[in-house]
């Protein structure tokens, strides 16, 4: 398990055993610094998230035309002659 996660691991069997524990605990500090850089940014990024427009969830045209059971070119054309309008 070690050779997947440290696989230069053979570098290190002329050190003492403390140095390597001291070499694996480095490498998890700098894992969970980065982790949790990560963890941030993904926090920031959804509190910048826009909510729906009007509280509703917005639809892809794909979507309406299969719900209305309609091909998307219909759909297009009922956009163009007035028949459904959209944002």
């Amino acid at each position: 398990m070690f050779l997947l996660v440290f696989p230069f691991l053979w570098l290190l069997e002329s050190y003492s055993t403390t140095v390597y524990i001291f070499y694996v605990f480095e490498w998890i500090k700098v894992f969970h610094s980065n982790f949790d850089r990560l963890l941030a940014l993904l926090e920031r990024l959804l509190e910048k998230r826009q909510p729906f427009a009007y509280g509703d969830e917005l639809l892809t045209d794909k979507e309406v035309a299969y719900l209305l059971k309609v091909s998307r070119r219909t759909l297009q054309d009922y956009r163009n002659n007035g028949i459904l309008s959209y944002t």
